[in-house]
């Protein structure tokens, strides 16, 4: 997943709808979505949707991500389905990329 916050919430993220690594997201399907963190999942705005997808845990994913408060940075994050890593979490960040080196 690629996603990037402001500090009112406003999020864009993009991810891949198969589970396959972050390194080959953007050959298979993308599912790209924005909104506000605080809205309901029914008002964010999703495009490139092919499979549908559960907003409910992207929700949770991206409330996670948001408490870091890593705002206008573009995160690069895999979720893995149990805890990996010497920090024994599920969500590993491989770049935090300021928002002027990323398109807009």
């Amino acid at each position: 997943m690629v996603v990037k916050f402001n500090e009112k919430g406003d999020f864009l993220f993009e991810a891949s709808e198969l589970k396959i690594p972050l390194r080959h997201m953007y050959r298979y399907p993308l599912l790209s979505c924005s909104g506000n963190i605080s809205d309901e999942v029914s008002q964010w705005e999703v495009y490139n949707a092919r499979y549908g997808i559960n907003k409910i845990n992207i929700k949770n994913d991206l409330l996670t991500l948001y408490n870091y408060q890593l705002f206008n940075k573009w995160l690069e994050i895999t979720k893995y389905p149990i805890p990996v890593g010497v920090k024994n979490n599920n969500i590993v960040f491989w770049q935090i990329i300021d928002d002027k080196y990323k398109y807009k």
